[in-house]
């Protein structure tokens, strides 16, 4: 579901060639934030919300090096997936 998303957010912004470039994570639901903090600025991620990944989160916004960009729910209100922005920082 996660690469669907992320397709149809890069074809929104008009940035069809990020979909080549599009990789998904080595672990189901983990945040990875040593591999997060080398993405490029403008990069976009999607992760799973989690106490585990909120905390890890929390913590690289704080540091400036990700934005929230919002989080995405399903039908029923619940929390699906979290859209971030790696910043330039």
């Amino acid at each position: 579901m996660a690469a669907l998303i992320a397709r149809a957010k890069t074809l929104a912004k008009g940035r069809a060639d990020l979909i080549e470039r599009t990789v998904e994570g080595d672990d189901y639901m983990g945040f990875e934030p040593d591999r997060i903090a080398a993405l490029p600025a403008g990069s976009i991620v999607i992760v799973n919300p989690s106490s585990r990944n909120e905390r890890a989160i929390d913590q690289m916004v704080a540091a400036g090096d990700l934005k929230r960009d919002r989080v995405l729910k399903t039908p029923d209100g619940t929390p699906m997936f979290w859209l971030l922005e790696r910043t330039d920082r």
